[in-house]
């Protein structure tokens, strides 16, 4: 699972995010959107003007955990014909 932790991040900084949007050249509703955690991707180079406004790295915004139905190895039987595929 991934979890954006913009909110987190810049509520620790006392910032807002309409101060964290101008700094960044980064439209308002996307910084909400990313707070909010109701993205389902975000641009390099949106992520860049973030942590370049926040003085920060890629993995104190996102954040990854192994969803309980993960598994170490991903492999997959191919029904047709029975092999293993990795």
């Amino acid at each position: 699972m991934i979890r954006m932790k913009l909110k987190e991040l810049i509520e620790s900084k006392g910032m807002s995010m309409l101060v964290l949007s101008e700094k960044a050249g980064v439209s308002y509703m996307a910084v909400c959107r990313v707070c909010r955690d109701k993205i389902t991707r975000i641009d390099f180079s949106t992520l860049n003007n973030l942590c370049n406004a926040l003085g920060c790295v890629p993995s104190d915004i996102i954040e990854y955990t192994k969803d309980k139905d993960d598994k170490d190895e991903v492999s997959v039987k191919e029904e047709e014909t029975g092999e293993w595929l990795i």
